[in-house]
């Protein structure tokens, strides 16, 4: 995993496919709950698949971030990854951009 502070208001994490997935989607939440008042984009471009207890991390991420007024955006995500999430009924529950460069874009314009 690599986190990047890209500003004070602005965190990217790209994280690393494998059995370490559900351990870094709990680090962050847990630097986000300690300390990161910041929005975050989280980028799956390395991760070949995600599991529900990742979905159930990232639910609670989000729901933090958003309890505190900021924004998860996950890019990346492969297309069956991204179906996971569809079926699931969490696509209109999550942001989604199809990069870290389009995620970071939106991110700006709101703020």
């Amino acid at each position: 995993m690599t986190i990047q502070n890209l500003s004070e208001q602005v965190v990217l994490i790209a994280l690393t496919d494998g059995s370490q997935l559900i351990s870094e989607l709990d680090s962050i939440t847990k630097l986000a709950a300690a300390e990161k008042d910041a929005d975050m984009v989280v980028d799956f471009s390395d991760v070949e698949m995600i599991t529900t207890v990742s979905i159930n991390n990232l639910i609670k991420l989000r729901n933090l971030l958003k309890s505190r007024g900021r924004r998860l955006v996950i890019c990346g995500l492969s297309v069956p990854n991204k179906c996971i999430f569809i079926l699931a009924g969490l696509d209109g529950v999550f942001e989604f951009a199809p990069d870290k460069d389009s995620a970071l874009s939106s991110i700006q314009k709101k703020n």
